[in-house]
């Protein structure tokens, strides 16, 4: 059996954030790094891994990914952990290239 390939990134890349309890300050999160990574890369993808959040993250994140495509939500029925929110964005990821970064700016 040949060896198996992976196809081609259609983005070029990720950038994982592990949410808890951020609604107050994940617009001013997506507006700074949205305005970043438009200025620096051709493509990517945000994505929320919201970790068994108690606030109004999934309405907000929710909110702002209806309106920008670039923004996906993994929502975890409750609190695992950052590492097991880093590792579901990890396999969410579609980017060549994966960022982690925390959601607190």
């Amino acid at each position: 059996m040949g060896a198996q390939t992976n196809p081609m990134p259609t983005l070029e890349l990720s950038v994982i954030i592990p949410v808890y309890n951020s609604a107050d300050i994940f617009p001013e999160l997506h507006r700074r790094l949205a305005a970043v990574l438009e200025a620096a890369v051709k493509s990517f993808e945000i994505i929320a891994v919201l970790d068994g959040c108690r606030d109004r993250s999934a309405e907000v994140i929710g909110g702002i990914a209806a309106k920008d495509h670039r923004v996906k939500m993994i929502e975890f029925s409750r609190n695992f952990g950052h590492q097991a929110a880093i590792t579901a964005g990890l396999e969410f990821a579609t980017g060549g290239t994966a960022i982690v970064m925390d959601d607190d700016l």
